[in-house]
């Protein structure tokens, strides 16, 4: 009876750890990888399949599906300087966002950021605001998403919180 006890408690000390909740899947600092690197730049974000166009004020929308055909309800950038700074605080964050191997779900990261920028209340047909209110950036958010097999600055927007 005893070495049966013996055999049980060590059967089960082996097989438990192998019933625990699965892992997620590790992957890199998301800055790491080079279609982060490259999409996250302005000029450059469209054609990985973001939409960063639409938070700047001084940008036209491009026309993709709804939502992202326009500025109305979005918080936009005075200046691509702002975004750059927020952009160099995000990499050089520690730790840095995961980006698991093999896709996911969208990641996102907060840093500090300052400055002013705006919220649109409004937007004409072809999706320009065209009513705003100022706020004080309090924080700036990157969201990275698995787009086309890659990983992606899907968008980056100023936060009053």
């Amino acid at each position: 009876m005893m070495l049966e006890r013996l055999i049980l408690a060590a059967a089960l000390a082996v097989a438990l750890p192998a019933l625990a909740l699965p892992t997620v899947a590790r992957g890199e600092n998301c800055w790491n990888i080079p279609s982060v690197v490259d999409s996250a730049r302005f000029d450059r974000n469209a054609e990985f399949g973001g939409h960063l166009v639409l938070q700047f004020r001084d940008s036209t929308p491009p026309f993709f599906r709804p939502p992202y055909d326009t500025q109305e309800g979005k918080s936009l950038f005075d200046t691509r300087e702002q975004y750059a700074a927020a952009r160099e605080a995000a990499i050089a964050a520690k730790p840095g966002p995961e980006c698991p191997d093999g896709g996911g779900h969208n990641f996102t990261q907060t840093v500090p950021g300052s400055g002013l920028a705006y919220h649109c209340d409004a937007a004409f047909e072809g999706g320009n605001c065209v009513s705003v209110w100022r706020f004080q950036i309090k924080t700036v958010k990157f969201v990275f998403s698995y787009v086309d097999g890659r990983w992606i600055v899907l968008t980056a927007f100023p936060q009053k919180f």
